[in-house]
């Protein structure tokens, strides 16, 4: 499959398998991300911590429907936002060109591996922010990203840059917490990181754009 063109006047170099933004003639710096110093604890965290205490939701449950939604995915170009270790490497069939957007440097190494280990022949990671990605306008059938929304600090940004880069007839498959879903009693105890949207808020935000 051919590679994914980048927008004009974006600039990258490949550094330990990731591509790196250049501005200014400089590679491009991002904070650190939420993760990306316990990268090598990574699932294990999800798994045994995230997952059951702070979601109150069923780990193997959660990528079951993960599963369901984009095993069928095949011959397509794919673009996942802040993939985290890529488990979705694991359902998602290896005939199509992957393409992993993340700010952390740690969880890009490991997606790497994951991503070689399942087979996958055609991918590209990229050291970048979800809210202004370096691809050109449609250059993706298919987006996701699995529970991060909460993390980004202009959410109408980032709807805006999925809907930019996705092609008119493309799909966008997302999973997120919210509140709802969550006990007081554990919404009290234990607060998940950046902004908490609403099922409905959510939703407004999508509409404005669909």
């Amino acid at each position: 499959m051919n590679a994914i063109q980048l927008r004009e006047g974006i600039e990258v170099k490949k550094k330990l398998n990731i591509n790196i933004l250049i501005e200014d003639g400089k590679l491009k710096k991002y904070p650190k991300a939420h993760g990306s110093t316990f990268s090598g604890l990574y699932d294990f965290f999800m798994e045994k911590n995230v997952f059951p205490k702070l979601f109150e939701s069923d780990y193997e449950r959660h990528y079951e429907i993960i599963k369901e939604n984009i095993s069928e995915v095949k011959l397509n170009y794919v673009l996942e936002i802040a993939p985290g270790s890529c488990l979705t490497a694991d359902y998602l069939d290896s005939t199509n060109f992957y393409c992993g957007v993340d700010i952390g440097k740690g969880l890009l190494k490991k997606a790497y591996k994951r991503l070689k280990n399942a087979g996958f022949k055609d991918y590209e990671l990229y050291l970048s922010s979800a809210d202004d990605l370096p691809f050109a306008e449609e250059s993706f059938d298919f987006e996701m990203c699995h529970l991060s929304l909460n993390f980004f600090e202009n959410l109408e940004k980032v709807i805006h840059e999925i809907s930019r880069t996705l092609k008119k007839e493309g799909k966008f498959f997302c999973s997120v917490s919210v509140p709802e879903r969550r006990s007081n009693e554990n919404a009290s105890r234990r607060r998940i990181r950046g902004t908490l949207y609403s099922e409905k808020q959510l939703q407004d935000f999508f509409q404005m754009k669909a």
